[in-house]
């Protein structure tokens, strides 16, 4: 049993909020400095993500959800790129969270087990965010073609090289950044034996 199952909703509802202050304490120190495909504000790392995958897998789909939807909605006053930046952030995240979730609701080993523990195993977590990733790079292609097409105008898609170097170079920075996203949060709560300490869900 949790030692805190019985605040467990309260503890994941402060969870999610304190969560939610790191990472935008994160995106005010960093977001200068992070490396970003010049005329366009894609970064190659994103920090702010981290933290909201990294709640999520502590503290699970309910903290994970406040922290991400906090975080976006402090970031219009923190990102340089308001609105997009936020949006495409969030928009990006999302699916890291929910899908896991999903399939390990759905596919978990043992009736009775905390949901959590099937992520901890390294084959498992892969299994359970590979199609996550996926997701993640056709959605932000999409949007990112579209980004183009009407936001930025023609000349923004020339300068880049065409439509589909865009594409080509807005899947490869998402399955890039997922890879930091997921697995950084992965280390930090499984073989730390946080979530083994808790088990919060």
């Amino acid at each position: 049993m949790s030692l805190l199952n019985k605040n467990n909703l309260t503890v994941k509802i402060v969870g999610g909020a304190v969560f939610s202050a790191i990472s935008i304490g994160l995106a005010l120190s960093l977001s200068p400095i992070v490396p970003r495909v010049p005329g366009w504000g894609i970064a190659f790392i994103d920090p702010v993500s981290i933290i909201w995958v990294l709640c999520f897998l502590i503290f699970g789909l309910l903290a994970g959800l406040i922290c991400s939807f906090s975080g976006f909605a402090a970031l219009f006053y923190v990102d340089p790129f308001i609105p997009w930046g936020p949006l495409f952030k969030l928009t990006a995240t999302l699916p890291l969270i929910i899908i896991p979730y999903i399939l390990i609701k759905y596919f978990k080993n043992q009736e009775g087990e905390p949901l959590g523990l099937g992520f901890e195993k390294p084959s498992s977590y892969i299994l359970f965010t590979l199609p996550a990733i996926a997701v993640r790079c056709a959605v932000m292609g999409v949007i990112n073609i579209f980004f183009f097409m009407f936001i930025l105008g023609e000349g923004a898609i020339i300068a880049v090289g065409g439509l589909p170097t865009i594409l080509i170079i807005a899947v490869a920075i998402n399955a890039e950044q997922s890879i930091w996203d997921l697995y950084i949060p992965w280390i930090l709560t499984y073989p730390t034996k946080i979530y083994r300490i808790y088990k919060l869900w």
